[in-house]
């Protein structure tokens, strides 16, 4: 099998062979190859090349030949407003299509675009904070680490390459581009550092920075407060302190926009414990679900994670960050207060007045939004706001690992129906993982562990590995119980206990009462298998009965009724192979088919000498050779898809199942040790019931009731008489008739 690829190398095959992307390496954002983007390329085997072994490149998608993509650059702190410059051009000409997005490392945005025009190469700063890249250009990709902050470039959770199709460049911003392209001549002259406003564009970058903070709901006075600070770090030179009061002032003349537009605001649209939840489930929308029955589950970049405690932990870093942003505000509107009272006593104007009292206003606010911040990290107001937020942030358990063809693993995502791998997604809704990724390191050391415990029988060997790929499907397509048998030292346990360990949280185990007692409520009990795929169990003490009513409950297409603990019973559906292994076969007191046709014994006739194994050898294989043993049961899983999602049975699984079957046959066993069948016999029908519990108890059998026993003669075929009132069967008569005095022995 092919060695295990790094998450950069999955992610570049991904790129080129399924979106057809041309991709190269990059150290940081610099070309690791001589010619750069021209050396882009979709050949895989030069993509294992450049990210085979232990390489860290990261990816660069070359733009062009179709493909363009618009580069928003954001970073207050560093002056690059290109968030904001985008939400005036979207308020002017509309909000772009949904089209493929990815968060850049800095912060900043990357939209995706199809554009076939070759005069859009690469244009900087067609308008501030935006560039685009095109013919002759490139963008770094996720899952690259960007090399100025560390963090992980990534796709936008609704917006990704497979949720959404690439969007066509919408004709307006094709414009802008074009426009900008001409006018860059003029542009490179400027002496204009990134993000910096000279003179000439001053007041008009300020006013529509300044109307684009009144379209997010911002009062007058947190506009001048945040235009105050712009105009120390945007302006060159600065504008004086009155021209900036005089912009923020002209903006008053428009309708605030709603408070919520302002996505990285924390306040809540009003102050009350659903007002939180609000804000709670908008920020935290992507990487927190909620279930009935599992509770809480967070995005751990892998899989969706069961954690009660996660969604406290976020709740109470929000109400923090809801605390200091509170502050902060509470901050600024004094200081206007201070401001404008200072101003009215210089000029005593009327404006400057309601300036005052407007001011005054903002601030009560304020602080109105600073109590109730405080009083929200009340341990009762956390409890609240997690409690409202769960209508948002709901989905049904069923949900949850519903594909049964993924198989989720800590290199991404198997489809087991051809083995192909694909990234880690939150739509994919994995909440499991395997213990490892698919690898072939080991793979020898697997096969002589095979090849010894079937003692190299081939046909048994394939069935094990239909069996692990079964077992790696979460859903019943072969209703069946695999009872791995054989006596002490054969191996069967350090099998079922290395594929299981590799499984990970795909493997669950059930008490073996559970099978072997009729018990009523098994609800709790069960409730462990909810999408577990691999449930094993064992071992038997000897002569100890199967629960017929059970195996066909746990060996079934039908859903299961489970009770989690303090919940209320629900139905689920089962995605389990069940998986016994013993040493001693048990006991089955029926004899119909719906039991044996779900019975499936592998012989283990391995004899592993004593002193010549080694302790713990589940450990040792799954340490030394867990992700080849994955590797094979994909390949078992993929086998047995082609295979019509049915089991192959060899004929030495054939004939165990069949010889068991004859030993648990207790009506013909007992028949044949103490009957003797003829045509015209007959036999009393208590004689008969007599002699039956005399034969179970010489044999140590469970010794059935009187109305088990007659059902099961006539399933067999056996007609009951009644004649004189005294009842008998027909075909049989005991062997020891001598002994008892036989009133029938007479045939008829």
């Amino acid at each position: 099998m092919p060695e295990a690829k790094s998450l950069l190398h999955r992610y570049a095959d991904y790129y080129a062979k399924n979106m057809g992307l041309r991709v190269f390496p990059c150290n940081g954002k610099i070309p690791a190859t001589p010619h750069g983007c021209k050396d882009a390329t979709t050949d895989t085997a030069q993509i294992a090349e450049w990210w085979g072994g232990n390489s860290a490149y990261n990816i660069a998608i070359a733009t062009g030949g179709g493909l363009m993509v618009l580069d928003v650059d954001t970073n207050h702190d560093a002056g690059k407003y290109g968030d904001e410059t985008l939400a005036d051009l979207e308020r002017q000409h509309g909000k772009l299509p949904d089209t493929w997005t990815c968060l850049t490392g800095s912060g900043g945005v990357h939209y995706y675009f199809a554009c076939n025009d070759p005069a859009l190469t690469v244009g900087a700063g067609f308008a501030p904070g935006l560039d685009y890249r095109g013919a002759g250009g490139y963008v770094i990709a996720p899952p690259s680490i960007h090399p100025g902050t560390g963090r992980a470039y990534e796709w936008e959770a609704s917006s990704t390459p497979t949720s959404v199709p690439l969007a066509t460049l919408p004709d307006w911003l094709h414009k802008l581009m074009l426009q900008g392209k001409r006018d860059k001549p003029k542009q490179a002259k400027s002496k204009e550092a990134p993000g910096k406003i000279t003179e000439g564009r001053r007041n008009e970058e300020m006013f529509r920075l300044a109307a684009s903070l009144r379209a997010k709901g911002l009062t007058v006075a947190e506009i001048t407060a945040a235009m105050m600070e712009a105009n120390k770090t945007r302006c060159d030179p600065p504008l004086s302190k009155r021209e900036i009061e005089t912009i923020c002032q002209s903006t008053g003349r428009y309708e605030r926009g709603p408070v919520a537009a302002a996505t990285d605001s924390i306040k809540p649209p009003d102050y009350s414990d659903a007002g939180n939840a609000v804000v709670f489930s908008r920020v935290y929308r992507d990487d927190l679900l909620y279930t009935d029955a599992l509770g809480w589950l967070w995005w751990n970049g892998q899989r969706w994670e069961r954690d009660d405690h996660k969604a406290t932990a976020w709740a109470l870093e929000l109400s923090e960050k809801m605390l200091q942003e509170a502050k902060e505000e509470n901050r600024a509107a004094l200081l206007q207060v201070a401001e404008a009272t200072a101003k009215h006593a210089e000029t005593g104007a009327a404006e400057d007045a309601d300036a005052l009292e407007k001011a005054k206003a903002d601030a009560a606010r304020a602080k109105a939004y600073l109590t109730h911040a405080k009083n929200s990290r009340n341990a009762v107001r956390i409890k609240n706001m997690l409690e409202l937020s769960k209508p948002a942030l709901v989905i049904k358990a069923d949900k949850l690992d519903a594909n049964p063809f993924d198989l989720n693993t800590p290199a991404g995502i198997v489809e087991l129906t051809t083995g192909r791998l694909r990234p880690h997604e939150r739509g994919a809704y994995c909440s499991q993982i395997t213990q490892t990724g698919p690898d072939t390191k080991g793979s020898e050391m697997w096969s002589a562990f095979l090849d010894t415990i079937t003692c190299g029988d081939g046909s048994v060997r394939g069935f094990l590995q239909l069996v692990a790929g079964m077992s790696l499907i979460g859903a019943v397509y072969q209703e069946g119980i695999i009872i791995a048998y054989g006596g002490g030292r054969n191996g069967k346990s350090t099998y079922f206990n290395a594929l299981g360990a590799v499984l990970g949280d795909y493997t669950g185990s059930i008490d073996i009462k559970v099978i072997t007692t009729d018990r009523a409520n098994k609800g709790a009990a069960l409730a462990t298998l909810r999408g577990r795929r691999l449930v094993v169990t064992g071992e038997l003490e000897e002569h100890q009965r199967l629960s017929v009513a059970t195996l066909k409950q746990l060996a079934s297409t039908d859903r299961l009724v489970i009770e989690e603990k303090f919940k209320q019973p629900e139905t689920v559906k089962q995605t389990h192979t069940l998986v016994l292994f013993t040493n001693h076969l048990p006991r089955v007191g029926s004899t119909d088919n719906g039991t044996w046709r779900r019975l499936i014994v592998v012989p283990f006739n391995a004899t592993i000498p004593a002193g010549t194994g080694i302790q713990n050898y589940a450990e040792v294989l799954v340490k030394e050779a867990g992700g080849a043993i994955l590797s094979w049961a994909i390949e078992g899983a993929v086998n047995f898809v082609r295979n019509g999602l049915r089991l192959q049975i060899p004929e030495v699984v054939e004939a165990a199942t069949e010889a068991y079957r004859e030993r648990e046959d207790w009506l013909t066993n007992f028949i044949n040790e103490r009957c003797i069948r003829e045509p015209n016999a007959r036999v009393g029908a208590a004689d008969l019931y007599r002699e039956y519990r005399e034969w179970a108890e010489s044999t140590g059998d469970y010794v059935r009731r009187l109305n088990d026993f007659d059902t099961t003669m006539e399933a067999a075929g056996f007609q009951k008489i009644r004649p004189k009132n005294r009842k008998a069967w027909l075909g049989l008569r005991l062997d020891l008739e001598a002994k008892f005095g036989n009133p029938y022995a007479a045939t008829v």
